[in-house]
């Protein structure tokens, strides 16, 4: 990961490190240096607002790695688990007088710390598998079809019902699941409906093929439905963030240089690459962040990234909607503004802008929007207390009158987001915003 250039900050803003041997450590050093200590990121951090500990603020975690970095503050159990509740929002980031590359920060100390932690063999085979079956389309979609047979052939009735889940500590995460479609089956074109104006790839992304799968069949839908045709790779892998986020950069670049390659293989060339969920965004956004061996390899992910855009943006940008009618909406809708999309991607407004073309549709920010959901990547299976007490901060203000929709532009706060309303009992459907545009879409009414 590369941090940086800190020429351009000043003397004493960017101190050169003392002696340490670890690039790595290095840079982690240097980077947290440009940390003032303000305070101006404290009040933005989800985790502080729940605990007041300043150990749980940004402030404190910068303090934990430069200690961590000089060797003069040894990570134990309980600065590890500082550093591990940072949710990875990077509201912090957002609001830096200084610009301290908080998000780079957090992925490298995560990297440098993870061969420490104390581990079990299980759990660290456990994680092995989970990170490879991430990685590989193929083994992915083996497991979703296990999902699937588990879900539908009445094991998973048995299973819950002897106690056994309760046992391994898997209740909660398997309560988590949501009903499995059927696999998806994807073309690897899609024509534009009547004239074409245009020719976007999609990224369908490894778990969001399965979980998000409606809202990517919507993306079609509405893209071919307004004159674009929609390429489909069958090359393209996961966008590397779990790996990015979770100490395992190599794999990370791996993963960037094998989607490369699989849009650089479209059969023509392509206005923009569409992706549907934020956190996904962010990486592939980031993708000549990473670090490449050599500048033709960054210079060829910079190109990749600048033709990335989420879907609500690419429609509002592209004004495709424009000739075309959209039904009325009864019912109420609330927005939320996932982190990636708001601190990382700094675009939080088109989902606002998309959904207000609806006639008649009652939108509102979900309560607490500033503040993470909790879901936070794998946060919400590695930390499953804090990110229910957080996503609680977000529910519990719809009890009294629920919304019939609540829409999202990421997967893994959808997924969260719609197990605490089975929880609660609430009916709101959980949506994308792209959901709700395909199914009030009507046919074309004139000339775009």
């Amino acid at each position: 990961m590369d941090f940086p250039d800190f020429s351009d900050y000043g003397p004493g803003m960017a101190p050169a490190p003392p002696k340490i041997d670890d690039p790595r450590l290095a840079r982690l050093y240097q980077g947290a240096s440009l940390c003032v200590m303000c305070g101006f990121c404290v009040p933005h951090c989800p985790t502080y607002a729940q605990s007041l500990d300043e150990a749980e603020s940004p402030r404190g975690r910068i303090t934990l790695m430069k200690g961590l970095a000089t060797g003069d503050l040894p990570l134990d159990d309980a600065g590890l688990a500082h550093l591990d509740h940072c949710l990875g929002c990077r509201a912090c980031e957002f609001v830096c007088p200084s610009r301290v590359p908080y998000g780079q920060l957090i992925d490298t100390v995560r990297e440098v710390t993870e061969p420490q932690r104390p581990t079990t063999l299980a759990q660290r085979k456990a994680r092995q598998l989970a990170f490879a079956t991430v990685a590989s389309r193929r083994r992915l979609r083996s497991a979703m079809a296990l999902l699937r047979l588990y879900q539908r052939s009445g094991v998973q009735r048995a299973v819950r019902g002897s106690g056994v889940l309760r046992l391994l500590d898997l209740e909660r995460l398997e309560s988590q699941l949501p009903k499995l479609p059927p696999a998806p089956r994807w073309q690897p074109v899609y024509p534009a409906r009547g004239t074409q104006r245009g020719a976007v790839a999609l990224f369908t992304g490894c778990l969001s093929e399965t979980f998000d799968r409606t809202a990517l069949e919507a993306v079609i839908q509405v893209l071919t439905t307004t004159g674009f045709a929609v390429h489909v790779s069958d090359q393209q892998q996961c966008c590397g963030a779990l790996h990015q986020h979770n100490g395992e950069p190599h794999e990370a670049l791996r993963l960037a240089r094998a989607n490369l390659d699989a849009f650089a293989a479209l059969p023509e060339p392509v206005d923009a690459i569409i992706d549907i969920v934020s956190g996904c965004g962010a990486q592939l956004h980031d993708y000549a962040g990473l670090d490449w061996p050599d500048e033709a390899d960054r210079a060829r992910a910079a190109a990749f990234s600048a033709q990335v855009r989420d879907i609500s943006r690419f429609l509002v940008e592209s004004e495709a909607l424009k000739g075309h009618t959209l039904r009325p909406l009864d019912g109420a809708v609330a927005i939320h503004d996932p982190c990636s999309l708001t601190w990382v991607l700094r675009e939080p407004h088109f989902p606002h802008q998309l959904l207000r073309a609806i006639p008649g549709i009652e939108l509102a920010p979900l309560p607490n929007n500033a503040h993470c959901c909790g879901a936070g990547g794998a946060h919400l299976l590695t930390h499953p207390e804090q990110a229910a007490r957080l996503r609680a901060s977000k529910l519990e203000p719809l009890m009294a009158q629920p919304p019939a929709w609540l829409a999202t532009s990421n997967t893994g706060c959808a997924l969260h987001l719609a197990a605490g309303l089975r929880e609660a009992g609430l009916p709101t459907e959980v949506v994308h915003p792209i959901t709700l545009i395909a199914r009030q879409l009507e046919s074309r009414t004139e000339s775009p």
